[in-house]
C-alpha cells in the first residue's frame, strides 16, 4: 500500500463537492452516506472505505470532472484496495478516464512543442502537467495489471 496523507483524501472529497456546487448535506445524500461521515472525511478524521471511494469516483466521472475521477482512482488503489475482483472492476471503469488523461497530456505536450505563442513559463507548466498526468495514469495502469495477475492466481 502506498503512503498517502489523510489530507489527500480530505482535499479530494472537498474539491469534488465544491466543484459540483453542493452543500455537505446535499453531497452526503447524493453519495448515500451520513453527513457526519462526509464531514469526517473532509476533516481528515476518517477515510472513506472502498465502496465510498468507488461512489466518489463515479460522481466525478459522471459529472465530467476527469481530474477528480483520476484522483479517486489513485486514492482507491493507494488505500490498499488492489488484488480483489472489486478493484479490477474499479480499474476497468477507470480506463476511459485514463485514456482521456493521456490524450490531455499529449495535447499539452504538443502545445508546448509547437505553439510559438507560449512563453517559456507556459511551456514548463504544460510539460509539468503532462508529466504529472502521465505518471498517475502509468501508476494506475500498473496497478490494473498487478490486480489482474493477483486475481488470476
Amino acid at each position: 500500500m502506498q503512503n498517502i496523507l489523510p489530507s489527500e483524501i480530505a482535499e479530494a472529497v472537498k474539491a469534488l463537492r465544491k466543484s459540483l456546487g453542493l452543500s455537505q448535506a446535499e453531497f452526503s445524500k447524493r453519495l448515500g452516506v451520513g453527513i457526519a461521515s462526509l464531514k469526517r472525511w473532509e476533516l481528515a478524521e476518517y477515510h472513506p472505505g472502498p465502496d465510498a471511494l468507488l461512489r466518489l469516483y463515479r460522481e466525478a466521472r459522471d459529472s465530467g470532472i476527469g481530474d477528480s475521477a483520476a484522483e479517486f482512482t489513485r486514492l482507491y488503489h493507494a488505500r490498499g484496495n488492489s488484488g480483489t475482483p472489486r478493484s479490477s472492476n474499479f480499474a476497468v471503469e477507470a480506463l476511459p478516464d485514463i485514456a482521456d488523461a493521456i490524450k490531455s497530456a499529449r495535447a499539452d505536450l504538443e502545445a508546448a512543442t509547437y505553439d510559438n505563442r507560449l512563453t517559456a513559463a507556459e511551456r514548463r507548466t504544460l510539460i509539468t502537467r503532462a508529466i504529472d498526468t502521465l505518471g498517475t495514469g502509468t501508476d494506475i495502469i500498473g496497478q490494473v495489471l498487478a490486480d489482474a495477475g493477483e486475481i488470476a492466481e
